[in-house]
């Protein structure tokens, strides 16, 4: 196939079918009694481009043209709106969206993490309770271990006093005697 045959590309999207669409420059400010009245139309020369199925404008080749001052002045117009218009095109609105809503969670992520305790730090503190927790227990027995004691030794019966034995000689260990 010819190269000159090949249909024409959306360098946005890949399409191959366009609308041929004619654009002019309108003055404001035109005062009409009829509905679309009040536009007029300047310069003497619309500009025709391609515009793909997806809504992006093909810029147009455009040389050889000769016309003076004047219609390079309008294509130049042209070509600068024609531009402004596939930049703001070229701009896809999720990406803003998602920008402001990144923004916005990365704000509260920041906030949320100031306030709370990391996992690390949380281990951390559950391992010193642990350790301090044990050693009021270990302290706990000793002390009941010790109070233990203490009451055996209170409640203990007396001990029977010393009985008293005559150790002298020829007398027998008589209770009484």
């Amino acid at each position: 196939m010819n190269t000159m045959d090949l249909p024409h590309t959306c360098e946005h999207c890949g399409g191959t079918h366009f609308y041929q669409a004619e654009f002019r420059q309108y003055a404001v400010g035109h005062y009409a009694s009829s509905p679309g009245g009040d536009l007029h139309p300047i310069g003497g020369m619309p500009q025709v481009i391609l515009i793909c199925i997806c809504g992006w404008p093909k810029s147009p080749n455009i040389g050889g043209i000769r016309g003076g001052r004047t219609a390079s002045g309008e294509i130049a117009n042209f070509l600068d709106s024609l531009k402004k218009a596939q930049a703001f095109l070229g701009k896809n609105p999720v990406d803003a969206f998602r920008e402001e809503v990144g923004s916005i969670v990365h704000e509260a992520v920041t906030q949320a993490s100031s306030e709370l305790a990391l996992k690390a730090d949380v281990d951390a503190l559950s391992q010193q309770c642990k350790t301090v927790t044990q050693r009021i227990i270990e302290d706990v027995g000793a002390l009941g271990e010790k109070l233990e004691q203490v009451t055996q030794a209170v409640t203990a019966p007396p001990a029977d006093p010393p009985v008293k034995r005559n150790t002298a000689p020829g007398r027998k260990n008589e209770p009484g005697a």
